[in-house]
């Protein structure tokens, strides 16, 4: 019975592609009533390190921080999907990345 089996999505709007040139985010993968969005992996030593630098928010340097995949990605099969989606909220919030207090940019 599928009512009492999870099933998890890594994205609730996967991109599917369908031969080289057309591709487009599945607007039906995810469905709320069975299904689960899971974040990205952050391992256990990158958690740790991430706890051990937290400081309280009046004493926080960075506003905003962001790193991941974009359509201007250096790997050429990650761009072309970001592209064929034109997915530009990502390439948005890259215009930012000069402001103070700001960090954002590709994957670390």
């Amino acid at each position: 019975d599928d009512a009492h089996h999870g099933q998890s999505a890594v994205e609730s709007r996967p991109i599917e592609c369908r031969g080289s040139d057309l591709c487009w985010h599945c607007e039906d993968c995810f469905q709320p009533w069975k299904d689960l969005v899971v974040p990205p992996v952050t391992s256990l030593p990158i958690t740790r390190s991430l706890l051990a630098f937290s400081q309280p928010v009046a004493q926080r340097t960075l506003v905003m921080s962001w790193h991941g995949q974009h359509a201007n990605a250096s790997d050429p099969e990650v761009r072309r999907a970001y592209r064929i989606t034109n997915e530009t909220v990502r390439l948005d919030l890259l215009e930012l990345a000069g402001l103070p207090n700001v960090s954002l940019g590709g994957p670390v």
